[in-house]
């Protein structure tokens, strides 16, 4: 499931950064209607998702629920098909529009299906956030060259085969209960998303229960839209960088992402949510802060990278309490969740238009900065309650199991691989290394064809290793930025290496050997 995850979040994260140059290329579109075709996408999510989340709750069995997730990645993928033939602007729209639909199903179901086997480990949240992040910024790094060589076209086509792939994985675990990735099993047979009737009155209680999370939720992000958008307002106007300059400042704090939340998870789940919450935000207020100084490239990137931890702690920790709360009604719970942080998200975006125009930079970084110290004081209190969250996933581990078998979410096989042989988790860590390094090597192949692997530069003798930490100066600006990708690539890939190699030496505690 975490693979689908990265296969849709790839395109999506793409999409929303390369959409206004590809609509101004291929539309002609202005910039009011690059606007709308956005604002279209991002209402019909924000609409959709709390229906999405009462289908999602009716559907009743982890089956249902799979398979309203790769329907939303079929409408995603005939999203980007319909973005592919567009040449006017109606069908653009409706391209707009299928993808607002498609991802809302798809991550309102991806979560309440997280949440329905949420007591058999506490880290499932964490890995679907590495999970999304790997898929960005694979998807940044293949589809903004392939943007610049081959058009908009190409990568449109490129980005409809992933979600298709998304669909397909999900289909295939739903029909058949196995993961097409690794080939282990993954519908358990007790379903803990048991459709009945909902009252009203419950449904109010429900969102009185959220409403903190929910308000909490909603104005971080707004706090974070108005500092994600200003970073990208500086990059371009202060310092003009391009399209490919602006993704490589990101790239860091992208990875980071990626392999940050398990472990930060593991490193803090006695701690009590609401100090991980003044810890998150906290350090994201001091990034905010820190933005008044219009840092260089290099600075930039090492903040978004401190950013990048704060979300680490952050979103696993605020999408497990939504989890907790609803309980059985996970899908209404992450609809409400996920429509307050997009309602925040654009809030905040808006304001930093306003602000940055009329000159107020200061004000927009400091009152940002503030906003977020005066979240995390307010958000404490309401946390408090939930101070026993942090370690459900603990006691559910340690409490006896009967003597009539194994525990629930390890099967005999793996019960018995436990002591002789590798494990479910070490085969899952091999497999997933094994997919990123292939992705990696297809992709140097391309680049190799363009004159710009750097591991083909060091094989052919044309360069030293010693170079890998220099940034690509020769050749074509493309060569030069896709250079410079190989380079970030190729320390990325041998960092997975090496923690990889990690996670299957060192001996994992029980809640690392429970079924992901």
């Amino acid at each position: 499931m975490q693979g689908a995850a990265g296969f849709f979040s790839g395109p999506v994260e793409l999409l929303e950064f390369v959409l206004p140059l590809a609509a101004a290329q291929v539309l002609g579109a202005t910039p009011a209607q690059t606007g709308a075709l956005l604002a279209v996408q991002f209402l019909v999510s924000l609409l959709t998702r709390p229906v999405a989340g009462v289908h999602v709750d009716r559907a009743g069995s982890e089956r249902g629920t799979l398979l309203l997730a790769a329907a939303g990645a079929g409408c995603g993928a005939l999203s980007f098909v319909l973005y592919t033939a567009a040449t006017t602007l109606p069908p653009a729209f409706a391209a707009a529009g299928l993808g607002g639909l498609g991802g809302a199903y798809f991550w309102v179901a991806i979560r309440a299906h997280i949440a329905s086997r949420i007591g058999s480990g506490d880290d499932r949240f964490a890995a679907l956030m590495e999970s999304e992040s790997s898929g960005a910024w694979i998807a940044f790094l293949t589809g903004i060259p392939l943007f610049q060589i081959a058009g908009a076209s190409a990568m449109f086509l490129t980005c409809a085969a992933s979600c298709l792939v998304a669909g397909v994985l999900l289909a295939f675990t739903a029909l058949t209960g196995t993961d097409r990735l690794t080939g282990t099993a993954r519908l358990t047979g007790t379903d803990r998303l048991v459709a009945r009737p909902f009252t009203q009155v419950e449904a109010r209680s429900l969102l009185r229960s959220l409403r903190g999370i929910l308000a909490l939720t909603g104005v971080v992000a707004f706090a974070e839209g108005i500092v994600s958008l200003l970073l990208i307002l500086h990059l371009i106007e202060r310092l003009g960088f391009d399209l490919g300059a602006i993704a490589l400042v990101y790239l860091p704090g992208a990875i980071v992402l990626s392999i940050a939340p398990r472990p930060l998870h593991r490193l803090v789940r006695r701690v009590p949510p609401h100090r991980i919450l003044l810890l998150g935000l906290g350090c994201s207020a001091v990034f905010a802060a820190a933005l008044v100084t219009r840092p260089g490239p290099v600075s930039l990137a090492v903040l978004w990278i401190l950013s990048a931890l704060c979300f680490s702690l952050l979103v696993p920790l605020l999408e497990r309490l939504v989890a907790e709360v609803s309980g059985e009604h996970a899908g209404r719970g992450f609809g409400w969740y996920q429509s307050a942080d997009l309602l925040g998200s654009a809030a905040g975006a808006l304001a930093a238009g306003l602000l940055f125009g009329a000159g107020l930079w200061e004000v927009a970084t400091i009152g940002a900065g503030l906003l977020l110290v005066v979240s995390g004081i307010l958000g404490r209190r309401s946390l408090r309650s939930f101070a026993a969250v942090a370690e459900t996933s603990e006691l559910t581990l340690a409490t006896p199991h009967s003597a009539g078998g194994p525990p629930p979410d390890r099967t005999p096989s793996e019960h018995h691989e436990h002591g002789k042989g590798l494990t479910s988790a070490m085969k899952r860590t091999a497999t997933t290394l094994a997919v990123h390094v292939g992705i990696y090597l297809l992709a140097q192949v391309v680049f190799a064809f363009l004159g710009a692997s750097w591991p083909w530069e060091v094989i052919t003798g044309n360069t030293t290793p010693a170079t890998i930490l220099t940034w690509n100066s020769e050749g074509t600006q493309v060569q030069r930025w896709i250079g410079s990708v190989s380079r970030i690539w190729t320390i990325v890939v041998l960092v997975d290496i090496l923690w990889s190699g990690y996670r299957m030496i060192v001996p994992k505690d029980k809640s690392d050997r429970t079924e992901e």
